[in-house]
This record gives C-alpha cells, structure tokens and sequence, in this order.
C-alpha cells in the first residue's frame, strides 16, 4: 500500500487530530530511510516541529526535505524529513500531507464558528 493510502486509513479511524497527525507521521517515518521525521507548524510565521519520530535534530536544524502541508490556499504546516526520499516517494508525500491539511490548523482563527474538519 502506498504512504498515502496509510495516511487515509489512519484519518478513516476518526481519531483527534493529534493523535492522527502522530500516527500518520509514525506510518509516514516507517516508510521512508530517514534519521528522523516531523511535522513543523506555521505559528506567527515561523515554523515550529510539532510531532517528531526518530532523531531529534539539532536546534534550528533544517530538513533535508520538505513538503507543504496547504489548507485552503495557506500553508499551515510542512511535512520535514532529515533525508532525501527516492523520487518515487515524493509523490505519495504530495497527497499524505494534502490528506494532513485540515488536522495541522494549529491556532487557526475560525471567526468563531464551530469547525469540522
């Protein structure tokens, strides 16, 4: 199965957010040969690792790889790896971090209507 494909039965199980971005990124990191893996937030337009498998990097150390994670236009998070995957993997990096956009709205002003993912 792909990454991806992962990532949406991990979302199918209905669980809270955090939880679903911790056990993505735990499916995600099993996939892919890399030290470590993280989901890094936007927060007052700085990045900042939330969850994280495998070697923490060094304060203030960049990823070797970086997806987007985009909602609606917005880049809220990023999905960051501590190594180049194979071109084959990118891909299916692509849409598990589309699938992750509505879970990573960390402090995300919603005008005071209710959210649903």
């Amino acid at each position: 199965m792909s990454i991806d494909g992962r990532v949406q039965e991990v979302i199918d199980r209905g669980e809270e957010a955090d939880d679903i971005l911790r056990a993505a990124l735990d499916s995600i990191h099993a996939d892919v040969a890399t030290p470590w893996s993280a989901i890094a937030f936007v927060e007052e337009g700085a990045m900042t690792i939330g969850p994280l498998v495998g070697s923490a990097p060094d304060d203030g150390a960049s990823p070797a790889f970086s997806v987007p994670i985009v909602y609606r236009g917005d880049t809220v998070a990023a999905l960051w790896l501590g190594a180049t995957p194979e071109p084959a993997v990118v891909a299916e990096l692509e849409r598990a971090a589309a699938l992750l956009a509505p879970f990573c709205l960390v402090g995300w002003d919603t005008g005071g209507e209710e959210w649903v993912p």
